[in-house]
């Protein structure tokens, strides 16, 4: 498995270059000063009607060059710099990164994708966040999710460490953290590994660029009860996601009504958890007691 890709992730180039082509049609006017409609595009273009509504809606695999180039000439984008960067996102969106080698064991690897790519994480988990896991944690895990192939073992945790390596780039994503108590208690690979697991997520609250929040169970009641969920952010232009997962399924949410929804529920949920100096402590003294 190589080393993950840079920032400008093949998933969070499609997701820019859809991003790009909508605001293009979204812009432009017919010649009766109507509004640019999907059915237009695929009319003039000779396309199926569900051609434009798939790439508009990043549902592409691979974009294709030329159906950039016959969306740029139809919507009169002529500047010759603006179509460089457009068909530099075509051929990055094109190229293939680690990822695509676990496809089939997730089904779906966008968020891994646009994870490489976001300046901001804020995540509320009932486990620790593979994030934040160490080696000997994380074979633990993928042990005890009852998978027996030794070969689908062996992937699934390379996976995951390949994945972490993305907070020790040069220009490494905020990772805001907010962790279950009963995740942290719970001896995930018995005593030696637990214990070294809490003094990773120990020295990772020393880290400029993490942010760790332990939520106690004396907090009683409180916003994030009903799910965990992750959210990421990018660079400007680009919209909040949340992802929300489960055992058979993974979605990805863009909606603003909804992100930000999610944005003021993880508020809530931070202000009730412990403070990340309140958490240090606890973490602290949960070592000094096994």
């Amino acid at each position: 498995m190589t080393e993950p890709s840079s920032p400008a992730s093949p998933t969070a180039r499609r997701r820019r270059l859809s991003a790009e082509l909508a605001g293009l049609r979204d812009a432009h006017r017919q010649p009766d000063g109507n509004k640019t409609t999907p059915a237009h595009v695929a009319d003039a273009l000779g396309w199926q009607r569900s051609k434009l509504s798939r790439i508009e809606n990043n549902q592409w695999k691979l974009p294709s060059r030329r159906d950039v180039v016959d969306l740029l000439d139809y919507y009169g984008a002529t500047d010759p710099a603006y179509r460089d960067y457009m068909l530099g996102l075509v051929k990055e969106g094109r190229s293939k990164a680690w990822w695509t080698d676990v496809e089939d064991l997730y089904g779906s690897t966008d968020y891994i994708g646009l994870e490489a790519s976001a300046a901001k994480v804020r995540t509320w988990q009932f486990v620790v966040p593979g994030l934040f896991q160490t080696r000997d944690y994380a074979a633990a895990m993928v042990m005890g999710a009852d998978i027996r192939d030794p070969e689908e073992v062996e992937r699934r945790f390379e996976a995951r460490m390949t994945r972490q390596r993305l907070l020790d780039r040069e220009d490494p994503p905020q990772v805001w953290a907010i962790v279950d108590e009963a995740a942290i208690r719970k001896p995930v690979g018995g005593r030696d590994v637990h214990r070294g697991q809490l003094q990773h997520l120990l020295t990772l609250t020393e880290a400029e660029h993490l942010t760790v929040q332990v939520m106690l169970d004396s907090a009683g009641a409180h916003a994030g009860m009903s799910a965990p969920f992750s959210m990421l952010e990018f660079g400007a232009g680009d919209r909040p996601i949340v992802h929300l997962e489960n055992l058979t399924e993974s979605l990805l949410l863009e909606d603003p009504g909804k992100t930000d929804r999610y944005a003021w529920q993880f508020q809530h949920i931070s202000a009730a958890a412990a403070s990340p100096a309140e958490t240090a402590a606890h973490l602290h003294k949960m070592l000094h007691d096994l």
